[in-house]
């Protein structure tokens, strides 16, 4: 058996590689839609495109055409990429507002997208215990 060593900056590029790869527009309206739903509620595809200055028509396609997106039953986004309404091992508050992050991974780059500071809480899968910390960006 060969064991296999990368470094740092191998990981994070093999890691990257597990995301799509957004044109500018889309990464205004990926920004755009974290944004929304750090507002703490379901997102419309009617109000996703009003802010993003974009046809609905165009919106639809990348969120249709992207992984990573959950939906109500009334076809409003209540998930993307790490951020979601659910509830989730992962407290992510928002200006008071209770959200949920997939991983505590993403609890480090949200803020950043979001543009505000995160108090997070998580649960250890293992003990059970609640660590709670702050993100700022």
């Amino acid at each position: 058996m060969t064991e296999t060593r990368q470094s740092g900056p191998e990981l994070a590029r093999a890691a990257i590689q597990l995301f799509p790869r957004l044109s500018p527009t889309e990464q205004q309206v990926s920004v755009m839609l974290y944004r929304l739903l750090a507002q703490g509620q379901p997102v419309a595809r009617q109000t996703l495109a009003k802010q993003s200055g974009l046809p609905i028509a165009q919106v639809s396609t990348m969120l249709d055409a992207w992984h990573g997106v959950y939906y109500d039953g009334a076809g409003e986004v209540i998930g993307y990429w790490g951020l979601a309404l659910g509830e989730t091992r992962h407290r992510f508050r928002v200006r008071g507002r209770a959200l949920y992050a997939w991983c505590a991974w993403d609890t480090l780059f949200l803020p950043r997208i979001i543009g505000v500071a995160a108090e997070v809480e998580s649960v250890c899968p293992e003990t059970g215990s609640r660590n709670t910390r702050v993100h700022t960006f």
